[in-house]
């Protein structure tokens, strides 16, 4: 069956239209538009109405939509009333105005919309003319502007496929009969082309000499009853037992592939088998002691999963193996499933048949995989080598062209994920990436007071962005910069990294300068830190560092005080509340209430009892450490604050304003 596909994604993240998902109905409205707005002879009328009708005559499409309601907002536009005062302005009236009395406040809720898919069902065959009418339904869906109301833009692809994957994350619309529906769309119905072209005539003639006419309403509406479900993908996974081998080898995945499929009956129904080698831990060795199942939402899934469960896989000379079901929270399991913005194979990617035997035709592989999920838009880089980057994992014969690919999205997405063409041989099997989250260099030749803390700490940042900035053409890591692509603030909590300037002799000097990022620092932006040998500032401030590496924060604790665990802490730079104090909310309250959303538990809270920092042998008064980077006063006055926690945790810990510039910075008692 050929499927034609129109993905829209929207451009600012919001869509102000009044239904969720946008209907198929606005955006044939939005090609009627499209069509009467492109350039002369780029279409012709008479093709372009002979496709829309086409459309129009379509069975409702399946939608796969991306986003949820946002928050409310008021907007407010003046109202008619204010022509009255300027008139009585120009007649040199005294008028007192009260500007809130002549504007009209609208409650806005968009919606926080990434993307949206649309799928109808053509059919095979159709002659020359039903390939020239998608082809151009295609081309014309690109010329859509905005959809939605006119401050929504969007980028608008469409073709025509065999196959289309499910979108990553969305949810699914699919047209069912009445009885089994839940929601209602607005879809095309034969004869709305000819009410968008009435209407559209009455616009273009609204102005007339005796007056405004405005334009009468589209009339033509057909609403189609849908049922909608989640479109998560989960990974069931079972163990492999057998009295005899432990692990099942890569050389035979193949035909650990093909017995669970055919316990499975031959028949996946969209499900993918995967096998999940032992990956990431210290003594990893890549061999694979765990399957899974990637499991659409289907209502075969049970079904499958009864099938695989405590059943016996016989691979001759491989081994003999039963199938049992582990949990979800199984430690393999989640690590596949997990967000990452880099993801590396852990099996090869297969690229044979598919033009991939070269880098190039591998890469353009990859990508159609990414725009088959619809996360194609995402994507920053893909990069290959013929070697696996896992520790543990030996490279495989080249009977085919195989490769290993790290490829890199622009924001964190959830597993599991596969590639390539070789799925249902074991290939293709892809894991987050083991990235580095901590860069540390050392302060050399003069170093600054520790109540500089805030401004070395911005001018490090300001080092790292620009260089980062000029070696990716302008773009930079949401994780660095600690906004997206449009320059909103992240919405993930405390997920951009942290600047922090350290005093680890207590001597009252700043030694190293620490940058971690909770989800670890990208290959692209890694070329970034190497090369900073002076951080500076416009007011002249300066300091020689020495790039000392990238690490891991588990292994920083021997290097730094800042990453050493404890139960009890203290700070090391002031702590300043990041909110009014308030009855039944002071420093305390903050300080527990903080940690809470940093996942940790605080049981003991003491503020407030020295009016200085101890610093080796003597203290760096509170008053004098300069409290936020741009001048602004801080809401509340910097105190020190001892705390204990429920149980030992490992740094860094990091509270209050301006933590992300190194105030606020704890360090265990012990250390």
């Amino acid at each position: 069956m050929q499927r034609l596909v129109v993905d829209v994604r929207f451009l600012l993240d919001r869509y102000h239209g009044e239904e969720w998902p946008p209907s198929p109905k606005r955006l044939f409205l939005a090609l009627v538009a499209a069509l009467h707005q492109s350039p002369p002879g780029r279409f012709g009328k008479e093709e372009g109405w002979r496709a829309l009708r086409r459309l129009e005559s379509m069975d409702p499409p399946r939608i796969d939509a991306v986003g949820h309601e946002g928050s409310k907002y008021t907007l407010f536009v003046p109202n008619n009333d204010w022509d009255l005062v300027l008139k009585d302005i120009a007649k040199n009236k005294a008028v007192t105005v009260n500007p809130r009395k002549y504007t009209t406040g609208k409650a806005l809720r968009p919606y926080v919309a990434d993307a949206v898919r649309y799928v109808w069902t053509v059919g095979q065959g159709g002659g020359a003319e039903v390939r020239d009418d998608l082809d151009l339904l295609c081309r014309l869906a690109m010329e859509i502007p905005v959809l939605g109301w006119g401050i929504d833009p969007v980028a608008v692809n469409g073709e025509v496929v065999d196959t289309v994957a499910p979108m990553g994350g969305a949810t699914e619309y699919v047209p069912a009969d009445a009885g089994g529906a839940d929601t209602k769309i607005d879809v095309p119905v034969a004869g709305l082309l000819a009410d968008a072209e009435r209407r559209y005539e009455e616009f273009t003639r609204q102005v007339r000499r005796d007056g405004f006419v405005k334009p009468g309403p589209i009339t033509m509406r057909r609403s189609a009853d849908y049922t909608s479900r989640r479109r998560d993908s989960r990974l069931r996974a079972f163990r492999l037992v057998s009295a005899g081998k432990l692990f099942v080898a890569l050389g035979n995945l193949p035909e650990l592939t093909r017995a669970v499929i055919d316990l499975c009956g031959g028949d996946l129904g969209g499900a993918v088998v995967v096998p999940l080698p032992t990956i990431g831990g210290r003594h990893a060795d890549g061999m694979v002691r765990r399957v899974g199942l990637i499991v659409p939402p289907a209502a075969r899934a049970d079904d499958l999963l009864r099938r695989v469960d405590s059943r016996f896989v016989d691979m001759g000379d491989g081994g003999r193996f039963q199938l049992v079901s582990v949990p979800d929270s199984d430690g393999v399991v989640a690590s596949y499933s997990r967000k990452s913005s880099v993801w590396r194979s852990v099996t090869p990617l297969e690229a044979a048949g598919c033009g991939g035997r070269d880098k190039a035709g591998a890469a353009d592989l990859v990508a159609k995989d990414m725009a088959e999920r619809g996360i194609r838009h995402h994507l920053l880089s893909i990069r290959l080598d013929k070697v696996p980057d896992w520790g543990g994992m030996r490279r495989l014969p080249d009977a085919e062209p195989l490769w290993y690919a790290e490829v890199e999205f622009k924001r964190a997405l959830a597993g599991p994920m596969v590639a390539g063409t070789g799925v249902d041989r074991g290939n293709g099997v892809l894991a987050p990436a083991q990235l580095p989250d901590v860069a540390y260099y050392a302060v050399t030749g003069r170093r600054p007071p520790v109540t500089d803390t805030v401004t070395v700490a911005g001018m490090m940042r300001d080092a790292v962005m620009s260089r980062a900035g000029r070696l990716n053409g302008g773009w930079l890591s949401p994780h660095l910069s600690g906004h997206d692509d449009e320059g909103r603030p992240l919405r993930d909590n405390h997920a951009q990294a942290y600047w922090l300037p350290v005093d680890n002799d207590r001597d009252g000097l700043i030694d190293h300068i620490a940058i971690y990022a909770r989800y670890g620092i990208e290959p692209s932006v890694r070329s970034a830190f190497s090369g900073i040998t002076k951080i500076y500032d416009r007011s002249g401030n300066s300091a020689r560092v020495r790039f000392a590496g990238f690490h891991r924060r588990a292994d920083m604790a021997g290097r730094c005080i800042l990453f050493k665990g404890g139960i009890r802490w203290v700070t090391a730079t002031p702590y300043f509340a990041p909110w009014h104090k308030k009855k039944n909310c002071g420093t305390a309250d903050q300080v527990k209430k903080e940690a809470a959303l940093h996942r940790r538990r605080v049981v003991h809270v003491n503020a407030g009892s020295l009016p200085a920092i101890p610093a080796g042998g003597g203290a760096a008064s509170i008053a004098s450490f300069k409290s936020t980077r741009r001048g602004k006063a801080p809401i509340n006055n910097g105190c020190h604050v001892a705390i204990r926690l429920a149980k030992r945790e490992d740094g860094p810990l990091l509270l209050g304003d301006h933590s992300h510039f190194g105030l606020g910075m704890f360090v265990p008692i012990d250390a």
